[in-house]
């Protein structure tokens, strides 16, 4: 599970299966400078399978301080939006839990819903694309491979007048739904290759809609969220960077040698010895030389110790002649 020790009380995991996922700590954390006016924020790596189902678990509990008349969350999956959720009424000190198996997107139809599955993508040959084009799937790359949960403070919901055309289909995440329908399942080897090992991306393929009336309250009313914050930052970020078994094992993450048993270690360890062996041969045919054996070590060492030292006497005068030109 992701905690913060800045802010005890809450705490994140992402479940698959219904079983909670082994989550590997960012070697890199500690190095990375963030702005002293950022919100505290956990990464953590987990692995992803192809096909498989995921959920995002979020858990208030009562001896978490409350600094505003509730809290509320919001999950993004690669980017994308999938739902904003408020803590009840009248549950300060009480435990609050939510599991989010699926994202949702409102619009004047009624709603559209999907559940997390992770999927693969094609990696397609850099030639298959002009320069232009990579660089757009380098772009749409960036947006992958995250889980992100941001925590807010807020005050209580607002009931105002609907606006017509302005509210008519107005979604939580609409914007997000546009952007979710034209992902592309490939990308050229360039944009995915790299400091960030990418091989799955999050499958919104499967979805359904549903067609409801857009809710009113108190005779054409609706409801709008307040943020606690003018500018709505949050005060805690959780984020899962999800990653294959070999793009853990591209990015260090952890070892290729903690997933092998030990038929496959010694394997591994042979191979590495040849590797280091043919790397070495070639080092030695580029002309390099090897270091001297000790025998020839200790002749160099007598020859030139025979050797007669050489005075010079500096105190000679200018005028006087000299025999021998030294040249250092």
């Amino acid at each position: 599970m992701a905690i913060l020790d800045e802010i005890p009380g809450l705490e994140v995991t992402v479940q698959i299966d219904g079983y909670n996922v082994r989550e590997y700590t960012d070697p890199y954390d500690v190095n990375r400078r963030r702005s002293r006016d950022a919100c505290p924020k956990v990464v953590k790596y987990i692995e992803s399978k192809t096909g498989a189902n995921f959920a995002v678990c979020f858990l208030k509990e009562p001896d978490f301080q409350e600094l505003s008349h509730h809290i509320a969350f919001r999950v993004h999956v690669d980017s994308v939006e999938a739902g904003f959720f408020h803590e009840p009424n009248n549950f300060n000190y009480r435990e609050w839990g939510v599991k989010v198996d699926g994202g949702t997107w409102k619009n004047e139809r009624g709603v559209t819903s999907y559940k997390f599955r992770f999927a693969d993508f094609s990696i397609l040959p850099n030639d298959d694309f002009s320069l232009e084009e990579i660089e757009d799937h380098k772009n749409e790359a960036s947006r992958i491979g995250t889980i992100k949960v941001s925590v807010y403070d807020m005050q209580d919901a607002i009931f105002v007048e609907e606006d017509g055309a302005q509210d008519r289909g107005r979604g939580r995440n609409t914007s997000s739904a546009d952007e979710a329908l034209t992902r592309q399942d490939y990308f050229a080897e360039k944009a995915v290759k790299g400091d960030r090992a990418l091989h799955h991306s999050i499958d919104f393929s499967h979805r359904r809609e549903r067609l409801t009336p857009r809710v009113q309250y108190h005779g054409g009313l609706v409801r709008r969220s307040v943020w606690a914050d003018p500018q709505k930052r949050p005060f805690a970020e959780f984020e899962f960077r999800y990653r294959s078994l070999e793009g853990l094992m591209q990015e260090a993450i952890v070892s290729r040698t903690s997933h092998m048993d030990d038929e496959e270690v010694r394997e591994y360890a042979q191979n590495l010895e040849r590797d280091n062996a043919r790397l070495q041969a070639q080092t030695n045919s580029n002309g390099k030389r090897s270091a001297p054996d000790d025998d020839s070590f200790q002749a160099n060492k007598r020859t030139r110790m025979d050797i007669d030292p050489v005075v010079i006497d500096l105190t000679q005068d200018d005028d006087e002649e000299e025999e021998d030109d030294y040249w250092w």
